[in-house]
């Protein structure tokens, strides 16, 4: 599996999926000198691909299918 970083806002629905300094840079502002000073963090950053690897099995389809299963049966029980 490769190493997937990004950059992103701290708004918005990838908070859920970035990681800060995990698998990811945050931006605070959405002008293009911050974003480009969080994709330059990204480029001069050898963030662990390990870490990344785990965290990122949080998101298989599986992990989301164990957790609706989860939910459905918690909503019925």
């Amino acid at each position: 599996m490769g190493q997937a970083v990004c950059s992103a806002s701290r708004r918005g629905y990838h908070l859920d999926t970035v990681s800060d300094g995990l698998n990811g840079r945050f931006f605070d502002n959405l002008d293009p000198d911050s974003i480009a000073d969080a994709m330059s963090g990204l480029l001069g950053d050898a963030l662990p691909p390990e870490p990344i690897r785990v965290y990122s099995e949080n998101y298989t389809e599986q992990a989301f299918i164990d957790r609706f299963r989860t939910a459905v049966d918690d909503c019925l029980s």
